[in-house]
């Protein structure tokens, strides 16, 4: 019997991985420090100390204080990139799904991600920052009453509430909202917003590759590192914004290596920590 050559047809319904997009981005702001920002390097910003009240004589009146200030420099802190050279005839052959669909993927599943550690873990290794012994969280009720230790912590600390942003795993999360309704509402009520973290982007340290020099591209978590169980982050906190996107594709006609579509990808941003806010931010890490 004769073999039957069957007919193979590529479809343009492309098969995403499961992504979302960046969880640090409700951090991003303000618009007069990005504003301020624009065709400089580094950025000073003014710290301001004063002594406190003493005694007033009716006879001399005051006593003399000291005022002084000093300037923190912060610097943008992260500048990475990628090309991805597209062959006119691969993306012609496959109508069109390399060029329309290669920038988008590259935003969701790679970019979002390592933007995410990348602030996360930047904020966790803070030094100063307030935090307590490695712990991992088992049940509902220990992740409710570490929240209570750490919103505790920084009400005493006078970091303003109305402000603070809670970041946590699903799991965790689900694990607090399911142990009763009446307590769970009243802790998770003390945070201005809530946003679940996946554990991938989320650890106290992370390793940003590269491939001249590691043969790898994207981050993964250190090896000195812990997983996150949650952070309390005040937005006023935290220096975080991206100063430059650069994803602009070139096209055959202006590429003098090839007959290839070359798309270019850039960001370059800052994510700091502010020195006299270090307690606006609360890190809970589990032991692994």
């Amino acid at each position: 019997m004769g073999s039957i050559a069957l007919f193979t047809k590529y479809l343009n319904q492309v098969d995403f991985l499961y992504s979302e997009t960046s969880k640090s981005a409700i951090l991003d702001g303000n618009n007069a420090i990005v504003s301020m920002a624009k065709g400089c390097n580094e950025m000073k910003f003014p710290k301001i100390t004063v002594d406190g009240l003493s005694d007033y004589s009716r006879t001399t009146g005051y006593e003399a204080g000291d005022v002084s200030v000093e300037f923190e420099s912060k610097k943008p802190n992260y500048d990475r990139g990628i090309k991805f050279p597209i062959d006119e005839m691969d993306d012609e052959e496959t109508e069109g799904i390399l060029l329309g669909n290669t920038l988008g993927i590259l935003e969701k599943d790679k970019v979002a991600p390592e933007i995410d550690a990348f602030r996360f873990a930047t904020y966790a290794s803070a030094v100063g920052i307030s935090t307590v012994a490695p712990a991992d969280l088992t049940t509902g009720e220990a992740v409710l009453n570490a929240l209570v230790t750490a919103t505790a912590q920084m009400d005493n600390d006078s970091v303003e509430m109305n402000d603070r942003v809670l970041f946590i795993t699903p799991m965790l999360l689900l694990a607090a909202e399911n142990v009763d309704t009446t307590k769970s509402k009243a802790i998770l009520s003390r945070f201005s917003s809530i946003v679940q973290v996946p554990q991938s982007r989320f650890y106290t340290a992370i390793d940003l590759k590269s491939k001249t020099a590691d043969s790898a591209t994207g981050y993964e978590k250190a090896v000195s590192a812990k997983n996150i169980n949650f952070m309390i982050i005040s937005k006023s906190a935290v220096i975080q914004f991206t100063k430059h996107v650069f994803n602009k594709p070139l096209s055959p006609d202006n590429n003098p290596d090839g007959d290839s579509w070359v798309i270019r990808y850039r960001k370059y941003g800052i994510a700091e920590v502010l020195d006299n806010k270090k307690k606006g931010i609360y890190l809970h890490k589990a032991t692994t």
